[in-house]
C-alpha cells in the first residue's frame, strides 16, 4: 500500500480512484508520477495498492490546530462564502480505512476521503463544538481571472491553494468504512487538540 494524495486529481470536482489525474502542483506531480510506478507494477501483477488520500486531520496536524483557531475568531472570512470542500477526513476514519485495505485484495488506485465537506460547514462545527459564534464574513475574488493567471507558466505552488476555494473538491471514500459525521468529527478534534 502506497500513500498517495487527491492532489493528483487537480481540480476535478468529485474524486475517486477511477478519476484521471490533472496534478497542478509540484507536489501533485510527484504523486501522480508515484502513482503511475505504482499502477505499472500493479499491471504487471505486484499486489500494489495507491491510496488517493484526503486531507487527514486530527491531533499534532497543524492544518487542524489553523481550522480550531479560525473558527474561535470572532470574525470569519470566508471565500465564495465557504461553499467549496475541503476534501477532510478524520484520522482515525483514515486509519480504519487504510487498515481494511491491508486486509481485503483492493484497486490499483483508491481513494479515502469523506466525501463533499464544505468548509463553511466544518467551521460551523468546529465553532459550535468550542462554544463559539463567530461572524462570517463573504470575500468574493475573481475566480475566472485567477484560473487564467494560473496557467501561465511559472505562477507559483503557493497560489493554487485560492483556486481550490472555488472548487467543490469530494474526495470520495471507496473503501466500505463508516464515516465519522462531521458535527461528532469536530466534537472529537476540539476534545483531541
Amino acid at each position: 500500500m502506497v500513500l498517495g494524495s487527491s492532489d493528483v486529481a487537480g481540480y476535478t470536482e468529485s474524486i475517486t480512484g477511477a478519476s484521471p489525474q490533472a496534478p497542478v502542483t509540484t507536489y501533485a506531480k510527484v504523486k501522480a508520477a508515484l502513482e503511475d510506478e505504482c499502477v505499472l507494477r500493479a499491471s504487471a501483477g505486484e499486489p500494489v495498492t495507491v491510496v488517493r488520500l484526503a486531507p487527514v486531520h486530527g491531533p499534532g496536524k497543524k492544518r487542524t490546530a489553523d481550522l480550531l483557531s479560525l473558527a474561535r475568531s470572532p470574525v470569519v472570512p470566508l471565500v465564495a462564502k465557504g461553499a467549496h470542500s475541503v476534501g477532510f477526513v478524520l484520522l482515525d476514519d483514515a486509519l480504519r480505512a487504510l487498515e481494511h485495505l491491508g486486509r481485503e485484495d483492493a484497486p490499483s488506485v483508491v481513494t479515502v476521503g469523506g466525501g463533499a465537506t464544505p468548509l463553511h460547514a466544518l467551521l460551523a462545527c468546529l465553532a459550535e463544538a468550542q462554544g463559539s459564534s463567530p461572524r462570517w464574513v463573504n470575500v468574493p475574488i475573481p475566480i475566472g481571472a485567477w484560473r487564467r493567471v494560473s496557467r501561465i507558466p511559472g505562477f507559483p505552488d503557493s497560489l493554487h491553494w485560492l483556486l481550490r476555494l472555488s472548487t467543490p473538491r469530494a474526495v470520495e471514500m471507496e473503501v466500505p468504512v463508516p464515516i465519522t459525521p462531521l458535527a461528532a468529527a469536530a466534537r472529537r478534534l476540539v476534545t483531541a487538540c
